[in-house]
């Protein structure tokens, strides 16, 4: 009994190395809730590496060189707006990408991080890498002006980096809610929408043609006036002013960025306001104007653009120079944020309802005054 005992042990510890990786092999009960399609994908996918590190870290990911055609050769580490950033993710790192792609689309999994800010929703692709356990994400650095998430995230980025057309950008990555890792790489990233000389001559050309066009405006005798040869209509200028404005900041933005700007709420409402002022003024003109055909009386004469958009028959007037000097300085901040950010302000609210008020006082003011 005792011999038979003692051989069932000798040979229990001579079975028991070969069985316990079998035994561990085995799927518990958590294990069986993972599917089998997502586990197998991952195993084929991202194939074990000698030495690997245990965890994802800034080391597993390299960022390419721009293959772009329209790359610059002697500066393979320079992109434009328009471009394909490329980055390598080895080991630890294309494992986890690769299990979040299990569970949600590329453009949700992963998130690109361009000085600290997040670039949302920036169309992105995955492949397989030459190597072994490597992933290639391409992100398609496009400014999506309808896509309120990528637009804003685009604004931050390029408000942040005003003093500079070529910016050097710190690039980071996000797999899921893991925090962001860093992108190595030989060169610094760099970054441009458009070149300095680009910028400037585009700017230069809409405002040459702006004050161009605005000037034709003025020397007609009949285009910003309440008649023919008549007074100065302030609702028609600023009417004329905005409507310049928006018409070539979009064609600027095109040429630069090569998208379709979209043009703010904020922006149509303000059109709508300028435009109902001018509509309204042309009615109170048509109207005094008939009264002192009828009453035989004589219409002002003309004293020049300046001021007859200014001057309500009883010298310089406060509200109309307020709307002069809003209209002005919301032109001024217009230009600005096209000319840095590539992009129409968003005005706030509150300003919009003092244009408002500030055209309506302008209209209601006009219904008494001289013609």
């Amino acid at each position: 009994m005792h011999k038979a005992m003692l051989m069932f042990l000798t040979l229990f510890l001579t079975l028991f190395p070969t069985l316990s990786p079998a035994l561990a092999a085995v799927p518990t009960g958590a294990q069986t809730a993972v599917p089998a399609l997502a586990q197998a994908g991952a195993a084929a996918r991202i194939p074990p590496r000698e030495n690997a590190p245990q965890g994802c870290d800034s080391s597993q990911l390299l960022l390419l060189a721009n293959s772009s055609p329209s790359a610059d050769a002697a500066q393979p580490y320079l992109f434009r707006l328009g471009e394909t950033l490329q980055i390598s993710l080895r080991d630890a790192c294309a494992a986890q990408l690769t299990q979040e792609l299990a569970q949600r689309e590329a453009v949700d999994a992963v998130q690109l991080r361009l000085d600290n800010v997040a670039m949302a929703k920036l169309p992105v692709t995955v492949s397989q890498g030459a190597n072994s356990g490597e992933l290639i994400l391409a992100f398609h650095l496009v400014r999506v002006p309808q896509e309120a998430e990528n637009r804003t995230s685009w604004d931050q980025l390029l408000g942040k980096k005003h003093k500079s057309f070529v910016m050097p950008l710190p690039v980071a990555l996000t797999i899921g809610a893991k925090p962001a890792y860093a992108a190595q790489s030989p060169t610094p990233f760099r970054f441009y929408v458009a070149t300095g000389k680009q910028v400037f001559w585009t700017a230069g050309l809409c405002l040459l043609l702006f004050f161009a066009s605005f000037s034709l405006l003025v020397s007609s005798p009949s285009a910003l006036r309440d008649s023919r040869h008549g007074l100065y209509s302030l609702g028609k200028s600023q009417m004329a002013f905005w409507g310049l404005l928006v018409m070539l900041s979009f064609a600027g933005v095109w040429l630069l960025t090569g998208a379709m700007e979209r043009i703010p709420e904020q922006v149509l409402i303000l059109l709508g306001i300028s435009g109902a002022t001018g509509l309204s003024a042309i009615v109170i003109g048509n109207n005094k104007q008939a009264n002192q055909a009828a009453a035989n009386a004589r219409p002002r004469a003309t004293q020049g653009f300046w001021r007859d958009i200014c001057n309500d028959g009883n010298g310089l007037s406060f509200h109309r120079m307020q709307v002069v000097a809003w209209t002005i300085f919301l032109g001024l901040v217009f230009v600005r944020s096209v000319v840095n950010v590539m992009s129409m302000p968003e005005f706030p609210e509150t300003l919009l309802v003092l244009m408002g008020i500030s055209n309506g006082v302008y209209l209601g003011f006009k219904i008494p005054e001289q013609s």
